[in-house]
């Protein structure tokens, strides 16, 4: 279950908003943006208040005030592909008789499409649950 520390206290632009946390947080730390979740069936069956549902996850950028922290969205590094390409024309030319010599150029190409979904779930068995997964003001904060 995710432990909320804290709340998004203001969204101030595409890329950054203020968090407050009842712990201390450092530049550099990842915390989880989340909704509480909670269902008659999730109470009787699990006997749990609720569950935490991750909305994204941001990174402390600074410390504003004592419990005020500026945070930011990040992205996952993209996949890349390493693509061989051989000497151009003129550079053969140039290498004259040591043109067999010369190395072929590597260059990193980044491949953003995305990928399969790690699994498939029943439909038929769900709650059916709508949840709101853009992040926004109010939303807990915490580790998991």
């Amino acid at each position: 279950m995710i432990e909320p520390i804290g709340k998004v206290e203001l969204i101030i632009n595409e890329k950054f908003l203020l968090i407050s946390s009842e712990v201390e947080l450092f530049e550099g730390d990842i915390v989880v943006v989340f909704t509480k979740v909670e269902h008659e069936e999730i109470r009787e069956k699990f006997h749990l208040p609720y569950i935490g549902i991750p909305k994204g996850s941001v990174t402390v950028t600074s410390r504003e005030d004592e419990k005020l922290y500026l945070a930011e969205l990040f992205q996952y590094p993209k996949e890349t592909k390493k693509v061989l390409t051989v000497p151009t024309s003129f550079e053969k030319l140039k290498a004259g008789p040591f043109s067999a010599l010369l190395e072929p150029k590597i260059e990193s190409i980044y491949d953003s499409a995305p990928g399969e979904w790690s699994g498939v779930l029943d439909k038929r068995t769900s709650l059916k649950m709508k949840i709101k997964m853009e992040i926004t003001v109010g939303d807990l904060v915490g580790r998991s």
